[in-house]
Formats: structure tokens, sequence, C-alpha cells
């Protein structure tokens, strides 16, 4: 199949899993749970101790925490809506590359995030840390790699939990999963605060965090080992989805 004719079924392929998002109640409260997550310690700083300055820094925080739920209730059931509709079958018959039918179903995960993300912007630019330097330059930089690096974080995540839906049948067991495995690489940086460990140990809770690897974007700093940590596991979990693919086909 030439690469023409694998854009065209991705393209198809995506905006298919597009309509099925915007039909399902999952993609619509899933959004509404990132926005308000986002806005409300913006909006009312006084009601919330905790928050007393919302700076951008807090909000690049927040988005991991915030995903433990988004993704695994927007992706979850990706796969398992098609083997219940039996339209799993068809799917597998086209003519196309599984790769390609893997990216239909993380790209329409992925643009869903994106959106929202997108409908965070004004908020992240009228943040007084921002708004002090009148977005300067230096203030409009530290928004792109904040944004650019959120977006390849999403991208991860997306990949993961369409893989875990692939993987295993049902909703429960690829929704448990998902919310596992993120909060897990969120949070483990936050190990060494809570157990005594050898420096080494530490180093490597640090090194396997996203948020930690989220962190120096939102000061204007765009790492290659940042990009590396989100790309890297993307596209081996993208290959893996590739071969389960593989698996299920050749099932009689």
């Amino acid at each position: 199949m030439d690469a023409n004719k694998s854009i065209r079924a991705l393209l198809a392929l995506t905006r298919k899993e597009l309509s099925f998002l915007a039909r399902s109640p999952a993609a619509p409260a899933s959004v509404i749970f990132m926005l308000l997550g986002c806005g409300i310690p913006f909006l009312f700083p006084a009601q919330n101790a905790m928050v007393s300055d919302y700076s951008l820094q807090q909000y690049v925080s927040r988005i991991p925490l915030l995903s433990i739920i988004f993704f695994p209730a927007l992706a979850a059931g990706s796969w398992e809506s098609e083997r219940k509709s039996g339209s799993i079958n068809v799917l597998l018959s086209f003519p196309v590359p599984n790769i390609v039918l893997v990216a239909g179903k993380v790209a329409s995960r992925f643009i869903v995030y994106a959106i929202t993300l997108l409908l965070t912007v004004p908020l992240v630019l009228s943040l007084p840390s921002l708004t002090e330097n009148t977005m300067s330059v230096a203030g409009t930089g530290v928004v792109f790699s904040t944004y650019a690096m959120l977006l390849l974080f999403g991208l991860s995540l997306a990949s993961l939990t369409v893989y875990l839906s692939i993987r295993f049948e049902g909703n429960v067991v690829p929704l448990l999963l998902s919310a596992s495995c993120i909060f897990i690489f969120d949070t483990i940086h936050l190990v060494p605060s809570l157990v005594f460990l050898p420096s080494w140990s530490a180093q490597m809770c640090a090194s396997l965090s996203a948020t930690w690897h989220l962190e120096p974007a939102s000061r204007g700093i765009l790492d290659s080992r940042d990009i590396s940590f989100f790309m890297l596991p993307t596209l081996a979990i993208l290959y893996a989805s590739t071969v389960r693919l593989d698996h299920i086909r050749r099932i009689p």
C-alpha cells in the first residue's frame, strides 16, 4: 500500500474515531473535567489557600494529575467498542498496515487532548507571571515550550491507553491499568520524599517521572533528554500495538 493510500486511510479512520468520540459521553466529560481542573484554581484563587498565586509551573504540574482520569476515560474503550459491535473484524480486514489502524485510534484521542489544551490558552496567557512581562519574547517562548512538551506528554499517554485497550478486553481492566500507570509515572519523583532511598535510587525516580520532565519546559527550557523521554516510549508503544494487532489478525 503506497504512502498516499495509507494517509487517506489514516484520515478516514481518524474522522471515524472523532465521530465516535463526539457521540460518546466520555469525551465531553473528560474535556470538561480537564478544563475545570485547570481553571478553578486560577479563577478562584482566594478560595484556594494551596494556590494563592497560580503560576505556570503549577499549571504544568496539574495537567499530569488530571490526565490520570482524562486519558483512561477517553481511550479505555477504544477497542472494546469495536469488539462489542463486531466491527473489529471489518476493521482488521481492511488492506492497511497495522500502524494505520493504531495511529487512527491514537490520533483521535490526541486531537481531543490538543483541543482541550488549546482551550486553556486564554487562562495561561493571563497568568500574572506572564502578564507582568506584557508577554515579552521570553514569555512567549515559555508558553511555546510548555505546550510543546505537554503535547508530547499527551501523545505518549494516548499511545499507552490505546495499547492497553488493545491488549486487554473489556473497559474496566484497561481503565484501571491506564490510570495506575499514569499515576505511577506522574508521582514517582515524590517517593524519595516519603521513603529514604540511596541517592542513585532517588535520581532514578526523578528521571522516570513525567512531571519531572515537564517542569523545565515551564521555565522555557526544551531539553533533548526530556523530548526523548516522551518520544522513545511513544514509538515503542506504537510498535507494541502493531504487534498485538498482528497477533489478533492471525487468530482464526
